[in-house]
């Protein structure tokens, strides 16, 4: 439809969408279970990537139809019935798929073999340091990590609700922690950077060049914890405390989310510079210009964080110091990033800057 249209739907034609909608999801369900399970009748039993690579699927359609714990209980290759609760954890892993942040996922496959009943007997612990495993995550940053993972799957916050929890939700699912350790492992295959450079700030567990949602970074910050859950959704999050500013860039802003006073113009001039637009009101007189243009003598720190799309992670470029400006309202300004931004990346970015 052309844009600003929206469908209104009545209660009666809203359910028959959705039921349709629901109907779809059955039937692609339906078929990977039944290639699923032709696969392990003549192959015997395989992990996801097994399963990928034999079938030809993309890792996509796998949580389309549900997850891979739900796709091989479709398919009768577990026992007994499913625990309440399992279906939607697995399908949750799919929020997931974006993390190329080799710590992360060797974090989420450690604490996934260890609360496995008795991961000598599975098949996913080969070696013996996974079957020996003492300890749950106790480093700080560590049960930071363990938090984002918390908040991007589970969406809550609470005084009770901390890392502690997360690993209580996890252990009430066996065979979604098997998914989540075969998960971790394709997605470290696919990891295409290598890991060059120490966290940028050490205290937050967020790794240059890796991806992360909003959700996570700001879990990550301390922003989004036990005991608050942030609302806004603004291009900016200000941490007063630490005299951080964190800057949330999308490049391509044809989408219809943003307004006319929202579509800047952002982009990489090269590995070393970017272009960034303020706020719409923003003034190189106001509080928040004088904070951009005197950053050398005021001591803020700025971080950049990119996606392409909305429906991207954003990835982050590091600490960036000021260079200069022009205009006002919003005010362009450029950007120095203290890390050059990689060429696979700079590429995309680049390219996006005429839209």
């Amino acid at each position: 439809m052309p844009s600003g249209c929206h469908l209104d739907l009545d209660r009666v034609a809203r359910e028959l969408v959705l039921e349709n909608i629901k109907t779809a999801l059955r039937g692609g369900r339906i078929r990977l279970a039944e290639e699923l399970r032709t696969l392990a009748a003549t192959q015997g039993a395989m992990g996801l990537g097994e399963f990928l690579e034999q079938s030809g699927r993309d890792l996509d359609e796998v949580y389309d139809a549900g997850g891979w714990t739900v796709l091989k209980r479709a398919a009768g290759l577990l026992p007994g019935p499913a625990p309440t609760g399992e279906g939607d954890l697995s399908g949750k892993l799919r929020l997931l798929t974006h993390i190329d942040d080799p710590e992360r996922l060797d974090l989420h496959k450690r604490t996934a073999l260890a609360l496995l009943p008795n991961p000598n007997t599975s098949p996913l612990a080969q070696d013996s340091s996974v079957a020996t495993l003492a300890a749950l995550p106790t480093t700080g940053l560590d049960r930071r990590r363990l938090l984002m993972l918390g908040y991007q799957l589970f969406h809550a916050t609470g005084d009770r609700f901390g890392p502690d929890a997360v690993l209580r939700r996890f252990a009430e699912q066996p065979q979604v922690c098997a998914e989540l350790a075969e998960l971790s492992d394709l997605l470290v295959d696919r990891v295409s950077l290598a890991s060059l450079h120490p966290l940028p700030e050490p205290q937050w567990p967020l790794a240059l060049h890796r991806r992360y949602s909003r959700r996570e970074i700001l879990t990550a910050v301390g922003r989004w914890n036990e005991s608050q859950k942030p609302e806004a959704r603004e291009g900016m999050v200000r941490l007063a405390d630490v005299k951080t500013e964190i800057m949330f860039v999308t490049l391509d802003k044809s989408h219809r989310r943003f307004s006319p006073t929202t579509r800047y113009e952002d982009y990489a001039i090269s590995d070393r510079i970017f272009h960034w637009q303020s706020q719409s009101g923003t003034r190189p007189e106001s509080e928040a210009g004088r904070r951009y243009i005197e950053q050398r003598e005021n001591g803020w720190r700025f971080l950049l964080f990119v996606r392409p799309t909305p429906q991207d992670a954003f990835t982050y470029l590091g600490p960036v110091r000021y260079r200069s400006h022009a205009g006002s309202r919003p005010m362009s300004i450029t950007w120095e990033l203290d890390v050059p931004i990689p060429g696979t990346l700079l590429q995309q970015y680049a390219t996006l800057a005429t839209g």
